[in-house]
């Protein structure tokens, strides 16, 4: 794969060609850039070994006009802009849980390392601050429409994020969980995964209760 660089971000560039000798049909395009999610250090755990810091990725269609400047509107989302987003709470161990589990209680404190770590980037409030980044500068309300998809759906904080969103200036959103991946639990991946998704279903229709019952 070619790769065309940029200052602050690249962009794949064309497939190389088929063993056959034929060319690729034409593959969209990315222009792609880092971003930091840099933790609020009052929340993080003391014995924790990980960096204030995580980095993350966002990719825009990189069309451009005359002058350069690109056609996506996300090329004015204060994500794509500044590339970092500050003082976000670490979820507390308390909140972790592990849907898979068999026990009634979920909680996900005693569970293996690999599991732990799927909670490090949960919680609603860090979902908010990703979404309210990503939003703003792009001059959108309730009337526009967008969709999320969790392509390793594991809690429910970013689907909670969404559903106590009350900003006006962000748009009416939906998200898409799929469950799919092998964790490191002793049952079966199909039940452990529809496990997950019983749990996920659930979780949901309480936040949204709970949301409901709000004034």
């Amino acid at each position: 794969m070619t790769v065309r660089r940029f200052p602050g971000f690249f962009d794949p560039g064309t497939f190389p060609v088929t063993g056959n000798g034929s060319e690729c049909p034409p593959q969209p395009r990315m222009a792609i850039r880092r971003f930091q999610v840099i933790f609020d250090s009052d929340t993080f755990p003391a014995q924790s070994k990980r960096p204030f810091y995580h980095t993350g990725f966002i990719c825009i269609n990189d069309s451009v006009r005359a002058d350069g400047t690109f056609l996506s509107e996300f090329s004015k989302s204060k994500l794509w802009v500044r590339q970092v987003v500050m003082n976000v709470p670490v979820c507390p161990q308390k909140n972790f849980v592990n849907p898979a589990s068999k026990s009634k209680d979920r909680s996900g404190i005693s569970s293996s390392k690999s599991l732990r770590r799927k909670q490090w980037l949960a919680g609603h409030a860090f979902a908010n601050a990703i979404r309210e980044s990503l939003w703003s500068g792009l001059n959108l309300t309730v009337a526009h429409c967008a969709s999320w998809v969790a392509l390793y759906g594991y809690d429910a904080s970013f689907a909670e994020s969404i559903m106590r969103s009350q900003s006006l200036k962000m748009p009416t959103e939906m998200m898409v969980t799929t469950v799919f991946a092998e964790i490191d639990i002793q049952m079966p991946l199909d039940q452990a995964n529809a496990t997950i998704a019983v749990w996920l279903k659930k979780a949901h229709r309480r936040i949204a209760g709970d949301v409901c019952l709000q004034p």
